[in-house]
Formats: structure tokens, C-alpha cells, sequence
């Protein structure tokens, strides 16, 4: 059984707002591809998003097995 703790919690909300970053950043690619525009923004909310996907991931593997084995 998985205990939740604050750091799986932290972990939950990050991998959530990368889901949302991903989101918006495809938003804004179509939205930018409809328009004709060459804008290269949109690579950074993709950037963005697997920065917090990886931090995320991280946290919920590394910290939060170490926190939940020492409880």
C-alpha cells in the first residue's frame, strides 16, 4: 500500500501542472499553426512541461520512498 504523504502530494500537483502546461503549449501550437505565424515560444511550455514531469517523478520516486520507508 502506498502511504500518501506530503511529498507524493507535491509530486501529484507537479505531474498536474506539467499535464496542464502540455495542454496549454498544444493550445497555443494550434492556435499559432492556424494563424500562419512561426513563433518559436510554444517549444518552451514543452520544455517546461518535461522539466516538471521529471521533477515530479523524482520526487515521488526518490523522496517519497525514502520518507514513507523511515515512518
Amino acid at each position: 500500500m502506498i502511504s500518501f504523504n506530503i511529498y507524493n502530494r507535491v509530486a501529484y500537483n507537479l505531474y498536474n501542472a506539467a499535464i496542464a502546461t502540455f495542454t496549454f503549449g498544444s493550445i497555443f501550437q494550434g492556435i499559432v499553426d492556424i494563424a500562419g505565424s512561426d513563433v518559436t515560444y510554444s517549444k518552451n511550455y514543452f520544455i517546461l512541461g518535461f522539466l516538471l514531469l521529471g521533477i515530479s517523478l523524482v520526487i515521488l520516486f526518490r523522496v517519497g520512498k525514502k520518507s514513507s520507508e523511515s515512518i
